[in-house]
């Protein structure tokens, strides 16, 4: 699950910004970029902010062992 999300969010990230993704993969912009993106873009940093920790939590506290 986690990783469908990661692939899913990658894609959104990618087709919304495709300059600045194009840019770090070849070695142009850093990687701090993609950040300064999610900064300036509320919907990403909806994904980045909300989703990732939802995402996190659904995959870890079914595992839990002991609810009290």
């Amino acid at each position: 699950m986690v990783v469908f999300y990661v692939l899913f969010a990658a894609a959104i990230f990618w087709y919304s910004e495709p300059d600045v993704v194009e840019g770090v993969r070849t070695g142009d912009e850093s990687v701090w970029e993609l950040f300064a993106v999610l900064g300036s873009n509320p919907e990403l940093l909806v994904i980045f902010a909300i989703m990732v920790p939802a995402v996190a939590a659904a995959v870890l506290l079914p595992h839990r062992p002991d609810w009290r």
